[in-house]
């Protein structure tokens, strides 16, 4: 899709889905069809016989192509919010770009270490694990047993295969 294509008529119908005024953080929102869990609940615009990503469109609308590579990301005041289409809160990112935004606003469901969601170990046990069983000799399935974890685990610490930064 080129700007060319975005005739008055097409963003008319793009816009008119779209409610500038109930949001508190200047977000404009979609109100039509969205995608869904799956889709992250962006809202999707039909257009050309398929659909879109409203918040894609909304920038191609104002500032052109996409250049390829690149993704629409979210920097919306209140919090990244899906449905939000207001090109001042858009702005042009790669994948890892999106990766490090989400980590660095708190977006990451599980993180690395005892912050992991599933931890089971503290570092604190990953020390005493490698002291267990570099200088005490003791066999990974005892210290499997002691730590309520599998033979498999201890042995991917031990060899540092998990917890390499510790």
């Amino acid at each position: 899709m080129s700007t060319t294509e975005c005739q008055p008529h097409i963003e008319y119908r793009f816009w008119s889905k779209v409610d500038k005024t109930s949001s508190l953080n200047g977000c404009w929102l979609w109100t039509a069809s969205t995608a869904g869990t799956f889709g992250g609940g962006y809202g999707q615009f039909w257009y050309n016989g398929r659909n879109h990503f409203a918040h894609r469109f909304s920038w191609i609308i104002k500032n052109g192509l996409i250049p390829e590579g690149l993704q629409v990301h979210h920097n919306c005041p209140g919090g990244d919010n899906p449905l939000c289409v207001n090109p001042d809160h858009l702005w042009l990112g790669t994948q890892q770009d999106n990766m490090d935004d989400k980590v660095s606003k708190g977006r990451q469901s599980c993180l690395k270490g005892e912050k992991h969601c599933n931890a089971m170990l503290t570092e604190l046990d990953i020390l005493e694990i490698r002291d267990m069983y570099d200088n005490q000799k003791i066999v990974q399935s005892s210290i499997a047993d002691i730590f309520g974890v599998s033979h498999t685990h201890i042995s991917r610490i031990v060899r540092r295969e998990q917890w390499k930064t510790v």
